[in-house]
């Protein structure tokens, strides 16, 4: 006969085997689904301090409270410092905000092993100022003369289709007129026509970086004008017919230099970017000469990726002249 106080001995190990199971059960369940609502948490936090950053690089910009403007848009998209235990933290420089998000979860089932809540926490930080350093540009370059030195947007002339001849002969390595066009591949040698066709087909883009002030002329005076034939493929005509592209603007050394970066040149030193719509391009006869027809646009193209920029308060050397409307506002991390 089986001892009844035996049998209970069992049950009652059983039940314990059986409790403890259910605890690492349910703290399993508990893990996979806190876990997912943690992840929705989570992107929830970064989209507000992606905007917070942005609002806080905005107001940089234009001058405001950097700060105040980071911590309402936070606010905004439901993250409020010193509410909910939720804490959000701005630190402003010259040219960056970056916002710290941390708020806590509450779980729904990770409290049975001692998890009521864990913390997620988030960061971002905006870029803002004038655009420095760009890349995968253009592969010709324009005078700043085309632009209004106190607004920098182009004057009204030039925002309507107009002709701009290859600059020819010597010295012309940079436009010498406002309506003189040049080729460059951003100063990183002698430029040759497989340059130029390189940068258009794609097989080789011009991805070299810029600072303000750097020399990015011909440095050899001129190119061969089968670079604006429809019938030479690639041509300006064939690849950038009807397109915007972000174009070099380029001028003589900036205030407090006499010459471009590379202490040699005085003209075709790196000024800023534009927007430019190329209508056409056409050769003019035998040689080296001919046009490229077309007109700029209001602002900084969003297809350069700028690496780095200036404070729009900084008045340094390196940071002034003309960045013709070019400002700056984008994530970078």
């Amino acid at each position: 006969m089986r001892n009844s106080s035996s049998v209970k001995g069992q049950r009652g190990q059983v039940l314990v085997l059986f409790t403890l199971a259910l605890v690492a059960i349910v703290a399993g369940v508990g893990l996979v689904i806190d876990g997912g609502f943690t992840f929705a948490q989570r992107r929830a936090e970064q989209n507000a301090a992606d905007l917070a950053a942005f609002a806080g690089a905005n107001a940089l910009l234009n001058g405001k409270n950097a700060t105040a403007a980071a911590l309402v848009a936070s606010k905004d998209n439901g993250y409020e410092h010193g509410k909910n235990g939720i804490t959000v933290s701005v630190a402003v420089t010259s040219t960056t905000v970056k916002v710290d998000v941390n708020a806590p979860h509450s779980n729904y089932f990770a409290g049975v092993v001692g998890q009521p809540s864990w913390p997620v926490s988030v960061t971002a930080t905006a870029l803002a100022g004038i655009g420095t350093k760009f890349q995968g540009i253009a592969p010709f370059i324009l005078s700043q003369e085309a632009f209004d030195p106190v607004s920098g947007l182009p004057y009204i002339t030039y925002t309507s289709t107009t002709d701009f001849t290859h600059t020819q002969g010597q010295g012309s390595d940079s436009p010498l007129t406002v309506l003189n066009v040049a080729w460059t591949n951003l100063g990183t040698g002698n430029v040759s026509t497989k340059d130029v066709k390189d940068a258009l087909d794609g097989s080789a883009p011009i991805n070299a970086s810029l600072t303000l002030n750097d020399y990015i002329g011909q440095s050899n005076n001129g190119l061969h004008n089968a670079l604006f034939d429809s019938n030479s493929q690639p041509s300006i005509n064939t690849t950038l017919h009807d397109m915007d592209v972000a174009v070099p603007i380029v001028g003589p050394p900036i205030t407090g230099q006499t010459t471009c970066n590379d202490g040699t040149h005085t003209l075709g030193c790196f000024r800023g970017w534009a927007l430019f719509h190329v209508v056409s391009a056409a050769k003019n006869g035998g040689g080296d000469d001919g046009t490229i027809t077309g007109y700029f646009l209001t602002g900084i193209t969003r297809n350069a990726s700028v690496e780095s920029v200036c404070a729009v308060t900084d008045t340094s050397p390196g940071c002034t002249g003309l960045f013709h409307g070019a400002y700056v506002v984008k994530l970078i991390n």
